[in-house]
């Protein structure tokens, strides 16, 4: 006999567009329940495991609405066909930012844990690199796809400005839409998650954790700073503008896809592009 529970909310990233966030706001919200993690990849990498293993990922009984929230759903072609026949009822979130910010942050979260070498720059030379960090940010491709098996009415797109702008109306529009209490105020709502950092090497972790802290303090990072021990963060700012204008070009035609779908003028986005 199959079992009565049941994920109904799938936040499918991508990555960098505050799915943290949003994971660890939804945490607290006692209607809804969530896994430890916010990558549980079932619908991607471990879909072999089957739905007893997807299951046991959540804290049994729910006390809430299951919702899983793993940012490489998106990406994955595999996943709308499979979460459909999963749950045909799925309620499918879809978080959008800059696509070139996106990329940029995506690009120097992986670089300053010295996971690699490369430079942004690359990014249009490097088909891996592009996939990595271009990819993602074609969101109205990506809400295309899961059209194909969801109506439009069970897929919410929110845009990380409104999040900057204003986070208590950001996150009342994503529980409306799972139908929970959307007046619910996480004491996560005005803090950074997961936000960019300096490059720490073993010294500076070592530091860090035996200071029993999750950050260098002040008066650390800049003497480390100083010493060249660490680097600070690079700056999308410093990327050369004939490499930001390309990069306009190559989301243009999805960025206006995406206006046509959202109803929405996403003309900053574009800038460059018109340049």
């Amino acid at each position: 006999m199959s079992s009565p529970f049941q994920v109904q909310v799938v936040h499918i990233g991508p990555q960098k567009t505050a799915t943290t966030w949003l994971h660890a706001a939804l945490t607290e919200h006692p209607e809804v329940t969530t896994c430890d993690r916010d990558s549980i990849h079932f619908f991607d990498m471990h879909n072999f495991r089957g739905t007893a293993w997807y299951h046991r990922q959540f804290p049994l009984p729910a006390t809430g609405i299951p919702f899983d929230s793993t940012p490489s759903y998106g990406r994955c072609p595999l996943a709308p066909c499979r979460i459909s026949e999963y749950n045909p009822e799925t309620k499918i979130l879809l978080t959008a930012r800059n696509p070139i910010e996106r990329a940029f942050s995506h690009y120097w979260h992986e670089k300053k844990k010295q996971r690699f070498n490369y430079t942004f720059d690359e990014v249009l030379r490097n088909y891996d690199l592009f996939a990595n960090w271009v990819e993602p940010g074609f969101y109205a491709n990506t809400a295309r796809r899961f059209l194909d098996y969801f109506p439009r009415e069970q897929i919410h797109i929110a845009f990380f400005d409104d999040l900057c702008a204003n986070p208590s109306l950001f996150l009342q529009e994503i529980l409306e839409f799972i139908g929970v209490d959307s007046g619910f105020q996480p004491e996560v709502l005005d803090r950074r998650i997961n936000p960019a950092g300096v490059s720490a090497p073993r010294t500076a972790k070592m530091l860090r954790k035996a200071l029993g802290q999750r950050s260098l303090p002040p008066f650390c990072r800049k003497a480390f700073l100083r010493l060249g021990l660490i680097r600070p963060p690079e700056k999308l700012s410093d990327q050369p503008d004939d490499l930001v204008r390309e990069l306009t070009h190559v989301f243009l035609t999805d960025i206006e896809e995406l206006e046509k779908l959202t109803d929405r003028e996403l003309g900053s986005w574009k800038r460059h592009g018109n340049e």
